[in-house]
């Protein structure tokens, strides 16, 4: 199941159907539990991390390890249950299973008066035979529940006894980029150090998912906005190439090149604002290093990189975005001269076909959701 925005009342009976298609044995907890989840995502705080990271390991470790299914199971609301007996399998280390973890748990997620709507959908279904459950009971516990709080709930015995859950829940703007993660993952176990591009439409996020990467890992990121052609440099001549108006000798010599012999280094950005290089950056080598902006694709820089993301967004949204982001006035120059600069790079060299996984941009999400290409 796909991991979708907030919940309607439909969406909220089509996911609690889905519940008991794929756990026929489970109780009335376990459809509360999943509506909780499904409001409030992780359910407590990590005031330990240190503790927390244990008992993940070794939950992991004790899990039935599996070879097929779904990874994620969308609870609804967006949050996901991230199954730990398929980790291996999908190739996301425990590592950043635990960040992604704590990342979704840092603050509070959902509404009770939200949640009360949702409990009266169980009960509704129940009337409506949606589920075989007695509407009695079900409405009793619903009572019950209300009179203690509404607290965290443990799945039903029967429930651990048939399923043997074990999973940590995670925000959607997460779950969708899991795919991401477990390519970044499995390259971090096979290389000495990983270089990946995002590439993609201005205001599509990739500053964003960036700043999310590096959240989650220890790396080194690179912004192209750096690397711009500096006011002498922009000839007639430079301009007219697709792709031109970028420094890609400069980037490559400064960064690619250093990142890729793993020593430390440092470089000049280039503030386009200003018309200045900054003071040098001193870069200490890490194994996972992030090149974010567009132009980072060209055809001259791209056979550095160990994998590419290209960032998709609608014109409509983009417009949206930029105006928000940086006014009108400006708007009207990104439309004039920056989009079809990118647009004709993007098409002129192929972009979004070479890069390994497309994201589309989305409205309500905070990062874009993964589409995965053909390649």
């Amino acid at each position: 199941m796909a991991v979708k925005g907030k919940m309607s009342h439909r969406q909220t009976i089509k996911m609690l159907r889905w519940q008991y298609q794929n756990y026929p044995n489970l109780k009335t907890e376990d459809m509360l539990k999943a509506l909780y989840q499904s409001e409030f995502g992780p359910e407590h705080f990590i005031t330990e991390p240190d503790a927390c990271f244990k008992i993940l390991k070794q939950e992991a470790a004790s899990c039935e390890k599996r070879k097929t299914g779904e990874l994620i199971e969308a609870i609804g609301e967006g949050f996901g249950r991230v199954h730990l007996g398929l980790l291996d399998t999908y190739g996301l280390s425990i590592e950043t299973l635990f960040k992604i973890f704590l990342l979704s748990a840092e603050k509070p997620h959902g509404s009770m008066p939200h949640f009360r709507r949702k409990l009266k959908c169980l009960e509704r279904m129940t009337e409506l035979q949606g589920i075989p459950f007695d509407r009695n009971e079900v409405h009793r516990k619903c009572i019950a529940y209300k009179r203690s709080g509404y607290p965290a709930l443990h799945h039903s015995d029967e429930f651990k006894r048939e399923y043997a859950p074990s999973y940590r829940v995670i925000t959607k703007e997460l779950c969708n980029l899991i795919p991401l993660l477990c390519h970044i993952d499995v390259l971090l176990q096979e290389r000495n150090r990983v270089i990946v591009a995002i590439d993609g439409n201005c205001a599509a996020g990739k500053t964003t998912l960036a700043d999310t990467l590096s959240k989650i890992y220890d790396c080194n990121v690179f912004h192209m906005d750096s690397f711009f052609l500096q006011k002498h440099q922009r000839s007639k001549d430079r301009l007219s190439e697709i792709g031109g108006n970028v420094d890609y000798v400069r980037i490559y010599t400064e960064v690619l090149k250093p990142v890729f012999d793993g020593r430390p280094f440092s470089y000049s950005a280039y503030d386009c604002r200003t018309q200045k290089m900054s003071d040098p950056k001193y870069v200490e080598p890490k194994k996972l290093n992030i090149v974010e902006g567009a132009y980072s694709m060209h055809t001259e820089l791209a056979d550095n990189y160990d994998f590419s993301v290209f960032l998709n967004i609608d014109r409509y949204l983009q417009s949206v975005r930029i105006m928000k982001r940086n006014g009108i006035k400006m708007f009207w120059r990104f439309n004039k001269e920056w989009i079809p600069m990118e647009n004709r790079y993007f098409k002129g060299m192929n972009v979004r076909e070479r890069c390994d996984i497309v994201f589309q941009a989305k409205q309500e999400a905070l990062v874009p959701r993964i589409e995965e290409t053909d390649k």
